[in-house]
């Protein structure tokens, strides 16, 4: 039965400035304001910054080039990114729309509040003059003494602000790149000059000096041995350059063929950094001055609180501490300065909101459902935006603090954590592992990751359970206790061995399970395919093929390049894909929920029932992937019936700007006998063929013989 699956030109940016700073404005948000200066403040300064860098470089950089470099391959966002890896991945792409959805829902809200602030500047005399905490919770907030005792009562001015903030959103994302692309020529660049005149100004105050040093050289490294700081700074990570979510794989779907992505990602990440450093001298150079001209008193001995400034929280640092800041400014700078820094939080926040719109209807926009019945972007966009409205309302609410402090905790340090890990898996484990199969056999490649994997899990459970849990005093930061019982830190010196053990086992077992499946093998030929991340090294090839064309794998003098080339991969990304980044993120998860399993969260600061609406997020993304793990057939599409010839053309037609449709014929009956996905996972290969670029390169050696199928190898070229 021969049926036909259209694909039409899905668009591309105006120019690679307009992605630059698309990419750069989604990455730079309101994280970058509130978020990072508050993290820094509440691990002491120097210490996160230290780990913020650590978990930047070797966690949060690798996953940005891995998701950009699918969507440039793959020409779809998440959804069809991983699902054109694998049929059983596309719940993983879905699940990290489902997250990055009910961020912008409170994202939303968090913006509304800059545009009050940011109208009330304009008001001669500033309502939050007398006191910025009960403007903000009293007036603009209208909260709730607690979750549970709500007077039932939604801020009409946050309710009508929160509409403005969505109608923005729609009218930038109606219809796609196109649209984006004027606007991020004014959302991007306005922010920074206006947190440069904050800067400019800030640093001309009167103590500013002492923030700026409580912001650099305040460190503790004790700090760095608590696994909260870690978490936080991967989070912190994951928000600000909005990776994990759909975003950056939507946004680079939609560049020229053959632009370079690791000249992209760094872009992107640096700028990032910049202005995150950049908004936080902002931020400290004012609580400086403020702890100079307006120190705090203790309010029963009424002595002066040292530091107290640099202790301010969450939202209390832009919306509490920075408007006492302009309050100290003479005559009308107090309203002209106000309106730079609120308007600048507004548009950072409209940027990061509006890129993780685009994220979902990017998405839905990919789907054959939305494709054959022909709606159109504004439809998909409208669409999206009314129900994330209509979500947001919760937020808008009396109690929706708190509910926004449930849901920004379980989607960013579970959701995303656990998102993260698995885009590792799939691309480390997942994609062309085929190759592997081919080489040493199924046996000996199920055995390696069973045994990896096993042993990983088995370790980080006595770690982590020999460690215990001893309740006590609250420390200053608010934890409920500490976890030294049982062994405490020594717990390390059982699991590790065990983990190593079970690892070196399993490495045995699958090297004598290869060697039987080929036993012409080398012993390095059989542990490169055993251990190898092949379908990140494909990527890296790719990507590093993009800046030089004579790139291979494995050369000596190509490999030399990539380790100083800004524009290249060197030969260590692979391996942080593979191994280190979803071992990380595991231990982490892990780590967390076993904490919170003794002490809730926020030291059972919510009662039970409430943070419900946090943990059925993070389980309907978790369930997401594994819906389609198991049953495949749920988000089945047209592409996955498609021959390697007819995907390419695919793709080829995806990667033009807007156009008529073309109709692809497939063969719908003789799929099910081509297809591999009954076997599951490991040794699909759905992607053969495919890489960035447009020019006829031979393969690997690897990847020819997996191929055809032959453990010798023949010559054969890809179209890449």
């Amino acid at each position: 039965m021969e049926q036909e699956t259209v694909v039409q030109g899905r668009g591309v940016w105006d120019s690679r400035i307009a992605f630059w700073l698309a990419t750069c404005g989604s990455a730079v948000g309101l994280g970058n304001l509130w978020r990072f200066p508050w993290k820094v403040s509440q691990f002491g300064g120097g210490a996160f910054l230290v780990a913020y860098f650590i978990a930047l470089f070797l966690i949060g950089m690798p996953l940005l080039t891995q998701e950009m470099a699918l969507g440039a391959r793959f020409r779809g966002g998440d959804v069809e990114a991983y699902g054109r890896i694998n049929p059983r991945l596309r719940g993983l792409g879905l699940a990290s729309v489902v997250g990055a959805f009910a961020i912008v829902t409170y994202y939303s809200v968090v913006i509304a509040y800059s545009f009050i602030f940011m109208c009330k500047s304009f008001y001669k005399d500033l309502p939050w003059e007398e006191d910025p905490n009960n403007y903000f919770k009293n007036k603009v907030q209208i909260r709730a003494p607690a979750i549970d005792e709500t007077n039932n009562v939604m801020p009409i001015e946050l309710l009508a602000s929160t509409i403005l903030v969505w109608v923005c959103i729609f009218y930038c994302v109606r219809n796609g790149v196109k649209s984006m692309s004027k606007v991020v020529l004014i959302s991007m660049p306005v922010p920074v000059l206006c947190l440069i005149i904050m800067l400019i100004k800030g640093l001309t105050l009167e103590g500013a000096s002492d923030g700026i040093n409580a912001y650099l050289n305040d460190f503790d490294a004790d700090l760095l041995k608590d696994s909260k700081i870690w978490n936080s700074a991967i989070g912190q990570v994951f928000f600000s350059l909005s990776i994990c979510m759909g975003v950056m794989t939507a946004y680079t779907s939609f560049t020229e063929k053959g632009q370079n992505i690791a000249t992209d990602e760094k872009v992107v990440a640096f700028c990032d950094v910049a202005i995150a450093f950049l908004s936080g001298f902002v931020i400290y150079a004012g609580l400086g001055h403020m702890e100079k001209v307006s120190p705090q008193l203790d309010p029963v001995t009424g002595a002066v609180v040292e530091g107290a400034w640099y202790t301010q929280a969450s939202f209390g640092l832009v919306f509490v501490a920075y408007p006492q800041v302009l309050s100290t400014f003479d005559g009308a700078s107090t309203n002209i300065f106000g309106i730079i820094f609120f308007m600048a939080l507004f548009l950072l926040g409209i940027d990061s909101a509006f890129s993780m719109v685009e994220a979902c209807s990017t998405c839905l926009a990919d789907t054959d459902l939305i494709r054959k019945r022909g709606y159109t972007r504004p439809q998909i966009s409208s669409g999206v935006c009314i129900i994330g409205f209509m979500c947001s309302l919760i937020f808008c609410a009396d109690t929706g603090f708190y509910y926004l402090d449930i849901v920004d905790h379980y989607v960013n340090e579970y959701g995303m954590i656990f998102i993260g890990m698995m885009e590792c898996i799939a691309v480390g484990w997942v994609f062309r592992s085929e190759v592997s199969v081919a080489k040493v056999g199924d046996k000996a490649f199920r055995l390696w990751a069973m045994f990896y994997w096993g042993g990983l899990f088995t370790g980080i459970m006595l770690g982590l359970g020999l460690a215990g849990y001893t309740d006590g005093p609250a420390p200053p930061e608010g934890s409920c206790g500490h976890w030294n019982g049982i062994m405490g830190q020594d717990s390390i010196a059982v699991a590790l061995p065990v983990t190593g053990f079970i690892w070196v086992l399993g490495f045995i077992l699958g090297h004598c399970a290869a060697k039987q499946h080929n036993a012409n093998m080398s012993f390095v030929e059989s542990t490169w395919a055993l251990l190898g991340w092949h379908g990140a090294e494909d990527l890296r090839e790719g990507i590093n093929r993009a800046s030089d064309f004579n790139f291979r794998a494995g050369d000596t003098t190509s490999e030399v390049r990539a380790l100083w080339d800004f524009s290249m991969l060197n030969c260590t990304w692979g391996f942080q894909i593979k191994y280190f980044i979803p071992t990380l993120l595991l231990l982490l998860l892990c780590d967390i929920m076993r904490k919170e399993a003794y002490q809730g969260y926020g030291c059972h600061a919510y009662p039970g029932g409430y943070i419900a609406i946090g943990v059925l997020i993070f389980c309907a993304m978790v369930v997401c992937v594994m819906m389609t793990v198991f049953f495949p057939s749920l988000m089945e599409q047209d592409f996955d019936k498609l021959e390697a010839a007819a995907r390419q053309q695919y793709l080829d037609e995806a990667a033009k700007d807007f156009g008529e449709e073309k109709h692809l014929p497939i063969n719908a009956d003789e799929m099910p006998q081509k297809s591999t996905s009954q076997k599951g996972l490991i040794g699909e290969g759905t992607t053969q063929g495919v890489l960035i670029g447009e020019v006829t390169l031979p393969t690997s050696e690897t990847e020819m013989q997996a191929t055809n199928g032959d453990a010798n190898g023949t010559n054969q070229e890809l179209e890449v």
